[in-house]
């Protein structure tokens, strides 16, 4: 455990407020709302540079920043009814901060009971026998044993009186901006899933719940694309990708000769033709004349007995992959050929429909992924985030996030005091951004402080890294992206027009 005094601790901040926009909620809501219409009625492609996208952006943070002073004051009193105002948090804190900077002291009385027990042991060599010295000895060593396990009891204690505070804090958190969200547009519906998705009944609820707090509109207007989502748990970082061909099992049946397996040549079962059925019958244009025979009781006897000596000599063997009796018709007359269901396959992309693929590992992880899906084609979220991102980083020089990997390019950032670097990152040549997800992440799932700088986890104080985990305060991004919940896709037909330049 490292001293006190190299852990450097600081009081957590207070959360910040955001500041006024002098305009009342309903003035800040007509205004962003005109700037709305003003910007749908440009052309897509001339939205990116326009003075409407700009007035747009500035309205649409107007809007959030008076959402949030309205919510503000309402969290307060949430957090004070449930005893997890700012003020109790930084008492917490300070109790835990003295009690690490007792432990300099601690470990100097438990050297010296220990040292003391030591020196007893010295004294009477014969204290395991000696009842009375031994008594000496168990009495020093409990002594000591004792002062520790009280030191480290608080600590944990303390740990989780913090631990439980935060959650406490952020739940009231995500519940005021949902409810705030709530009061000015409809929420929740469901996303365009593709037909071969599977998950467990669980993340189905996971999904259901996340989804239940992004807006309706917002929603329709990405189903509005056509292209199906297909989302999945993943191990691994999270990640989307707007428009991709899902890597699937491709099957091609394979046509045997059934005249030479009613000869019994040898290999009659080696030799195959494949075709794709696309789960229709084997016809004859799939099988050529020559390798069928005549539909006789007889031959289908002898191509049974064939086949049944085929799975004797194959052993255990999946039933698709056994040779199956067909009857073909050539000219109308019914002829006999063999086939195998799954005589060939692959995995390919090259037959897969266009999906989005989205996935996650739990339900921070899943509200950002649904954040970059919700700002796909999406000029109203992903062009106006573009510019925010634009405008903050301007003038500031660039940083390598991640390193380039044998698979990926470096990740690079522009930080400009945003509450994590990572919302500096830019995509050359299209307009996604992390400012959307980054900030439904942080608002919705209540991650990252909720941009309020409202989490302040302390969970790691008196461990090896040790100093507390605090978030930073980004009112702006705050404002511009409940705003952006509040206004982006409201009333909006669903169909996407095919000329925007993110389309």
């Amino acid at each position: 455990m490292k001293k006190a005094a190299e852990l450097n601790i600081s009081p957590p901040p207070p959360h910040a407020a955001t500041p006024s926009t002098g305009m009342s909620t309903a003035e800040a809501r007509v205004s962003a709302f005109a700037a709305q219409q003003e910007l749908r009625n440009i052309p897509p492609r001339d939205i990116p540079e326009s003075e409407e996208l700009r007035v747009y952006v500035e309205a649409v943070t107007a809007y959030g920043a008076a959402l949030a002073a309205d919510m503000t004051a309402r969290l307060d009193a949430d957090w004070d009814a449930a005893g997890v105002s700012d003020a109790k948090i930084l008492d917490a804190f300070e109790r835990k901060a003295a009690h690490l900077a007792s432990k300099a002291e601690v470990d100097a009385k438990v050297e010296s009971l220990i040292a003391e027990e030591e020196r007893l042991k010295e004294f009477h060599p014969d204290w395991l026998t000696d009842p009375e010295a031994h008594q000496k000895v168990h009495d020093a060593g409990v002594a000591w044993a004792t002062m520790v396990d009280e030191y480290t009891n608080t600590l944990v204690a303390l740990g989780k009186e913090l631990f439980h505070a935060n959650e406490t804090r952020m739940r009231l958190f995500r519940e005021n901006v949902v409810t705030t969200l709530a009061q000015e547009r409809e929420l929740g519906g469901e996303v365009f899933l593709s037909d071969d998705m599977k998950l467990s009944k669980a993340d189905t609820e996971l999904m259901n719940d996340v989804l239940s707090r992004f807006p309706s509109d917002m929603i329709s207007f990405a189903n509005g694309r056509g292209i199906p989502l297909h989302a999945k748990r993943s191990k691994v970082r999270a990640h989307y990708a707007g428009a991709s061909r899902q890597k699937r099992k491709s099957y091609r049946a394979g046509v045997l000769n059934a005249a030479n397996a009613l000869r019994d040549e040898p290999f009659w079962d080696a030799n195959q033709d494949f075709v794709n059925l696309r789960g229709e019958p084997l016809e004859d244009r799939h099988v050529p004349h020559r390798d069928t025979v005549e539909d006789t009781e007889e031959n289908r006897a002898i191509l049974g007995e064939r086949i049944a000596e085929f799975k004797k000599r194959k052993g255990r063997i999946s039933a698709n992959k056994v040779p199956r009796i067909q009857e073909v018709v050539f000219d109308g007359q019914p002829r006999l050929a063999l086939y195998v269901p799954d005589g060939w396959s692959e995995f390919t992309t090259k037959e897969s429909p266009l999906v989005g693929e989205l996935t996650f590992n739990g339900e921070s992880s899943m509200t950002h992924e649904f954040g970059h899906h919700f700002e796909t084609s999406n000029p109203e979220v992903g062009m106006a985030c573009k510019l925010f991102l634009q405008r903050r980083t301007e003038g500031f020089e660039k940083s390598v996030y991640a390193p380039a990997t044998r698979s990926k390019p470096a990740e690079i950032v522009i930080s400009d005091g945003f509450m994590d670097s990572y919302i500096g990152k830019d995509y050359p040549g299209n307009y996604n951004t992390e400012v959307f997800s980054m900030g439904v992440e942080a608002l919705l799932s209540g991650a990252h402080g909720g941009l309020m700088g409202v989490e302040v986890d302390m969970s790691r104080l008196g461990k090896e890294k040790g100093v507390p985990k605090t978030y930073r305060a980004d009112p702006e991004h705050f404002a511009l992206v409940m705003g952006m919940l509040s206004t982006a896709n409201r009333g909006h037909s669903a169909d996407v027009d095919t000329d925007s330049p993110n389309a």
